[in-house]
């Protein structure tokens, strides 16, 4: 479970990282509408402004791609979990329980437990 909590605070990163990237966009997209096309540091602000807008887009891949692949990471994880839980407990009742005859014993208890035919359990 630690690689899954790893891995959402890198995902967690990944869209902070867009927020301040999209914010710096923003604000150079302001600075460019308030210049007219003549101003000297025109084509350098509008470089800018594609640049952080490509920079926009490689971070939304990487959002995507980092989502269906924690979406992935936990799935796999809880199964494993689950099979490891689940055949602990299997095993744990296993040792536990001894049969004999139509009784079981369980600690130290003995149970009757009767035993249907086929035509009875359907």
């Amino acid at each position: 479970m630690k690689a899954v909590r790893s891995q959402e605070e890198g995902l967690d990163r990944l869209k902070t990282r867009r927020k301040t990237v999209a914010s710096k966009a923003d604000s150079a997209e302001r600075k460019l509408s308030k210049m007219d096309p003549s101003h000297k540091d025109a084509a350098a602000q509008s470089n800018l402004l594609e640049q952080l807008r490509d920079t926009i887009r490689e971070l939304d891949s990487e959002i995507l791609i980092g989502e269906a692949k924690l979406g992935d990471l936990k799935r796999t994880a809880t199964k494993t979990w689950m099979i490891l839980k689940f055949g602990g407990l299997e095993e744990c009742c296993r040792k536990g329980l001894v049969r004999l005859g139509s009784h079981v014993c369980c600690c130290s208890r003995l149970t009757h437990i009767p035993r249907l035919s086929l035509n009875q359990a359907s």
